[in-house]
Parts: C-alpha cells; structure tokens; sequence
C-alpha cells in the first residue's frame, strides 16, 4: 500500500455503476451525475474488508506515499439518486463479499482450485 493507508476513497459496487447507467438511459434526464456512496473508506479499512472476504491473513504492507495522491476523496451522490430515482446503494462490505464469492466460483468452474 502506497503511504500510511489513512487515504481515503469513495469505492462504489459494479452493480451501482450499472442500475446507474441504466436508470440515465431510461431517464434521459441531462446533466452530470456523481456515482458513489456518499462514504469516505480509507485504504486500511478496505485492505481489511478485503482480507476478510478472501479469508486469508496476508499482512499489510506500506510502500512510501505517492507524491502528490489525493488524501481525501468521497463523492456527493444525492443529485444522482433523486433525479435518476436510484435506490440505496450495495454497501462496501457485502459488495466486497459478493466479489471474493464470485471469483471463488468462477475460479472453481474453471479447474483453478
């Protein structure tokens, strides 16, 4: 991990990304639109979420800071999910959840282990 891990990110689910996608196709409302979740996670909190999915007990490492990374990043979302009538988004957690089972699986159907 690049710096001290307390950076923070807005990380948002593919499933969002698409029901967002799709509701701006229906909609056709014009305009720019932030699709997030409205929550700061830092990268520490993310590598343990992503260890734990995974269920394995790989240490953290840090690597010195990137110069010039952004240190704080969460988006406002609120304009997105009132005029594209988006519902509540996949929280970080399960989302990460969903993901580690679907590479397990798609893993397993294809010989990998």
């Amino acid at each position: 991990m690049n710096g001290d891990g307390g950076q923070t990110r807005d990380f948002v689910h593919v499933a969002d990304v698409v029901a967002a996608n799709q509701a701006a196709f229906l909609h056709r409302v014009p305009g720019t639109f932030n699709v997030g979740t409205g929550v700061e996670t830092s990268l520490t909190e993310l590598y343990r979420l992503v260890v734990g999915a995974c269920g394995t007990d790989a240490p953290q490492r840090f690597g010195p800071a990137k110069p010039g990374e952004q240190r704080r990043s969460v988006l406002d979302p609120s304009r997105a999910r009132t005029a594209l009538g988006l519902a509540e988004v996949v929280p970080l957690a399960e989302g990460m959840r969903a993901t580690a089972e679907w590479f397990r699986l798609h893993r397993a159907q294809q010989g990998l282990g």
